[in-house]
């Protein structure tokens, strides 16, 4: 580039920048400014189904080339509510026979979330559904068995909190995966 041609760089290095809480001459100060670039990068970064591109090509890159078959099932939005909603009621039917299940069904429902953080957010979730519906199924077999079950207020507590703990456990699984 020859010294007659103009690029962008060229005023950044010239012009004085305000100090820190002083605004430029458009009135908007460096901080907001500094928001803006950061949201454009952020906005730059994912593609048109919200996933970072990027995080994916370094997948790709460890797992040898392909992304694996959850990435593919986390990038996209209908496959990725349509398993989560299969994972639930697989999770309600082995929670129904044994205890272990709701930890299965927890873990199986975060693995479709995209971040552990949501993973954990949806193993909560998962926990929160199972007592729902526990609390249906007394509902629907009448007001004494209601009744009765308020009653036993420790044996009710720990069916309240065993779903939720485990809940919690399993949405842990998306954090290892």
């Amino acid at each position: 580039m020859s010294d007659d041609e103009w690029s962008p760089d060229d005023d950044a290095e010239t012009a004085p920048s305000p100090a820190a809480g002083e605004t430029d001459a458009d009135g908007v100060s460096d901080a907001d400014t500094t928001a803006r670039e950061v949201e454009a990068e952020a906005a730059l970064d994912t593609d048109a189904t919200g996933t970072d591109p990027v995080a994916a090509d370094e997948t790709a890159a460890v797992t040898g080339g392909a992304p694996s078959t959850l990435d593919r099932l986390r990038g996209e939005p209908r496959t990725r509510m349509a398993t989560a909603i299969l994972a639930v009621v697989v999770g309600v039917v082995l929670g129904s026979l044994h205890w272990v299940g709701l930890v299965v069904g927890a873990a199986l429902v975060s693995l479709t979330r995209e971040t552990p953080r949501r993973g954990l957010a949806a193993g909560v979730g998962f926990g929160v559904v199972v007592v729902v519906t526990h609390v249906a199924v007394l509902a629907a077999s009448g007001s004494s068995v209601v009744a009765t079950a308020v009653a036993m207020r420790q044996v009710f507590g720990v069916g309240v909190a065993v779903p939720l703990v485990a809940g919690l456990i399993g949405g842990l699984a998306r954090s290892v995966v």
